[in-house]
C-alpha cells in the first residue's frame, strides 16, 4: 500500500505532540503533585502550590472554603521590602532627620522579616459548616513545608501540640478567657541579635538602655526575669450572675451587668516575680497574707470610688503565678483547678461548644453567652447615649453595628508544617472575615462618647466639691456660735462639726482614692485639698461677702456667709 506522503506529515505531527504532552506530564508530575490530565480537557498545572497540604485540614462542602496560594508573594520577602527603601527615603517632603529614621527602618526590618519565618509561608486557608445548635465551625490554617520552621513564626507560639491544662483553671462563672504559648525570650533575642545585624546606630546600646531602665522602675533584672517566665500566659474574666453592678452612663440611663473578675496566669520557673511584687504589696500596712497549703496569696485592698471591687491580689500556686483584682475572683480559678468546685470543663454549654475540637493545642480561647449577652448590653446602653446626644437612632446604629452576642471555643495548634485553628461559634463563618469592618464602628463610637463620659465624670466631681465647701461653710458659721462668733482658725478645730475628714479632699484630687478610708487620726494636713483663705476673724456683715475657703482645683470659693460660688477665684 502506498503512502499518503500529505497524510504522514500531519500525523507525525500529532504523534509528535502528543509523545511531547506526555513526556511533559510525566515531568511534571515527578515535582507537582496537583497536574491535571490532558485528556481532562483541564489546563496543566505546572506551578506547586500547597493547595493539597492546606485544603487537607479544612472542612469542604460547607458556607466558606478559601485557599490562597503565599509563596511568591512571601519568597524573598525581605528583599522586596527593601527595595522599597530608596523611594520611601527620596520622598521630597523629608528632611535629613527622616530620611535617617526610614533607612534605620529599613535596616531592622529586611532582617527581622528573614528572621520571622514568613517568607516559608507557603499558603493559607479558611473553611466554615455548619455543625447544628446553632453552631458553626470554623477552620483556618497556615502552611509552611517540612523542615522549613527555623523563624520565630513557628516557634515562639509553641512547637508542638500539648494538653490545654488552662481549661481545668476556668471557673463555672468564666465569662472569657484565653491560655497561649509565648516564649519571650525566644522573641528577645530575636531583638537583640537583630539590633547587632541591623547596623542601626544605638540600637543594641538602645536594648541595653531599656534593660538598665526596666531594673530601675521594678527592681529586677530583664533576663533573669524572661528565664523566669515558663512561657505560657493566661486571661479569665468571670462573671457572677448573682452579684450585680451599675455603671453610671450619660445621661442618667444607668447600665446592670454582672460583677466581673480578672485572673492574668503566667507559668513561672521561680518565685522571682512573686517575691518582687510581695515586696511591693508589703509596703502597705493593709495588706493581708491568706496563705492556703501549697498557695501563698497577698492582698493589698484599694478603696476606689469605682462601681466594681478592686482588691488587687497576687499568689503563687503550682507552676503558676496569678493576678487577680479580688481574692474572691482568685479563689474561684483556685477551687476549679483543685476541683473543689465544679469548673468550666463540666459545663453543658462548654461540651457543646467544644464538640469536635481537640483539647490539645498551643492556644484556646473561649467566649461564654453570658460575656456576650454583656457586650450586647454594652453596644445596645453606647448607642442609645450616642442617639441622645444627638447621634443617629438607637435602631439604625444597632443594625448597623449587627448588635447580638454570641459564643465560642476555639483551639490552636503548631505542628511540623505550620499552624491551624479550630473554632465553634455561634456566628456565621463568614462574620469571622467581617469581625474587623464590625469593630470599626464600635471603636469609633467609643472614641465619640469617651471625651462625653470624661466630662460627666468631671462635672459630677465639680458638684460634689460644692457640695463639700457648702459643708465646710455650714461647720465654720456653727463653731463661730461656740466660739463668740469668731471664724476657726484651721481647718481641724471643726473636726465636730465638720462629722468626716472626707469632705476636706476634693472628689478631682489625686488622693481622692483615700478618701473613703480616712479617719481624724490618719489624715494629714497634705491631704486637704481645700485652702483656708481667711482663718479667724469675727462674723462681720461687712465681710460676709469675702471668700473664706477656695478649691484650687475647680476654682470653687465659699464665702464668709456661708454660700457657695462656682468657678471663682481661679
Amino acid at each position: 500500500m502506498k503512502t499518503n506522503p500529505r497524510f504522514f506529515p500531519a500525523a507525525s505531527s500529532r504523534l509528535l505532540l502528543a509523545a511531547a504532552v506526555g513526556l511533559a506530564s510525566l515531568f511534571c508530575a515527578e515535582g507537582q503533585e496537583h497536574a491535571a490530565s490532558p485528556a481532562s480537557g483541564a489546563p496543566v498545572i505546572v506551578q506547586k502550590t500547597s493547595f493539597t497540604e492546606v485544603t487537607s485540614r479544612l472542612d469542604q462542602g460547607g458556607s466558606l472554603f478559601v485557599y490562597l496560594s503565599t509563596e511568591d508573594w512571601c519568597k524573598g520577602l525581605a528583599s522586596q521590602v527593601d527595595g522599597w527603601r530608596g523611594f520611601a527615603a527620596s520622598l521630597p517632603m523629608l528632611g535629613q532627620q527622616e530620611r535617617t529614621t526610614i533607612n534605620n527602618v529599613f535596616n531592622f526590618a529586611t532582617p527581622f522579616i528573614k528572621k520571622s519565618g514568613i517568607e516559608d509561608l507557603t499558603g493559607v486557608g479558611m473553611s466554615g459548616i455548619a455543625i447544628g445548635d446553632g453552631l458553626h465551625r470554623v477552620k483556618v490554617a497556615a502552611h509552611h513545608y517540612p523542615g522549613k520552621d527555623a523563624g520565630f513564626l513557628w516557634t515562639c507560639l509553641g512547637r508542638a501540640p500539648h494538653p490545654l491544662d488552662g481549661l481545668k483553671m476556668l471557673p463555672a462563672e468564666t465569662g472569657m478567657a484565653g491560655f497561649w504559648d509565648l516564649d519571650l525570650g525566644l522573641l528577645w533575642g530575636v531583638i537583640e541579635e537583630t539590633a547587632k545585624e541591623s547596623d542601626v546606630a544605638g540600637a543594641p546600646e538602645a536594648l541595653r538602655g531599656f534593660a538598665a531602665d526596666f531594673k530601675k522602675n521594678t527592681g529586677l533584672e530583664w533576663q533573669p526575669l524572661l528565664a523566669s517566665l515558663g512561657n505560657q500566659f493566661g486571661i479569665i474574666l468571670t462573671l457572677d450572675p448573682e452579684k450585680k453592678v451599675t455603671i453610671p452612663m450619660p445621661p442618667g440611663a444607668p447600665m446592670i451587668v454582672p460583677e466581673p473578675g480578672l485572673v492574668i496566669a503566667v507559668r513561672v520557673n521561680n518565685d522571682l516575680l512573686f517575691d518582687r511584687i510581695d515586696l511591693a504589696f508589703k509596703e502597705s500596712p493593709q495588706t493581708t497574707n491568706s496563705d492556703q497549703p501549697g498557695v501563698r496569696i497577698r492582698t493589698m485592698p484599694l478603696p476606689m470610688p469605682l462601681p466594681v471591687t478592686l482588691r488587687p491580689t497576687v499568689a503563687r500556686a503550682g507552676d503558676f503565678l496569678f493576678l487577680a483584682s479580688t481574692e474572691v475572683a482568685l479563689q474561684q480559678v483556685l477551687d476549679a483547678q483543685s476541683g473543689k468546685k465544679p469548673g468550666l470543663l463540666g459545663n453543658d454549654e462548654f461540651k457543646k461548644l467544644s464538640q469536635g475540637i481537640s483539647l490539645e493545642g498551643n492556644q484556646f480561647g473561649y467566649v461564654a453567652n453570658s460575656f456576650g449577652e454583656t457586650m450586647r448590653l454594652v453596644q445596645m446602653t453606647l448607642t442609645r447615649a450616642m442617639s441622645a446626644g444627638g447621634g443617629p437612632p438607637a435602631d439604625v446604629m444597632q443594625k448597623l453595628m449587627g448588635v447580638k452576642s454570641s459564643r465560642s471555643f476555639s483551639v490552636s495548634s503548631v505542628d511540623k508544617e505550620g499552624w491551624t485553628m479550630a473554632a465553634n461559634m455561634s456566628d456565621q463563618p463568614a462574620t469571622a472575615l467581617l469581625l474587623p469592618a464590625v469593630a470599626a464602628p464600635i471603636g469609633v463610637m467609643a472614641g465619640m462618647l469617651l471625651p462625653a463620659l470624661s466630662k460627666a465624670k468631671e462635672r459630677a466631681q465639680s458638684i460634689q466639691c460644692v457640695s463639700d465647701l457648702k459643708q465646710i461653710g455650714v461647720a465654720a458659721r456653727l463653731w463661730s456660735l461656740d466660739h463668740n462668733d469668731t471664724f476657726p482658725p484651721d481647718f481641724l478645730s471643726m473636726t465636730n462639726e465638720l462629722g468626716s475628714p472626707r469632705i476636706l479632699i476634693c472628689p478631682a484630687a489625686k488622693n481622692a482614692t483615700q478618701a473613703q478610708t480616712v479617719t481624724w487620726q490618719t489624715l494629714k494636713l497634705s491631704d486637704i485639698s481645700y485652702e483656708l483663705v481667711g482663718p479667724g476673724g469675727k462674723d462681720d456683715p461687712k465681710t460676709a461677702g469675702e471668700v473664706f475657703v477656695r478649691c484650687p482645683i475647680h476654682g470653687h470659693v465659699c464665702l464668709r456667709d456661708g454660700s457657695v460660688q462656682q468657678g471663682k477665684g481661679k
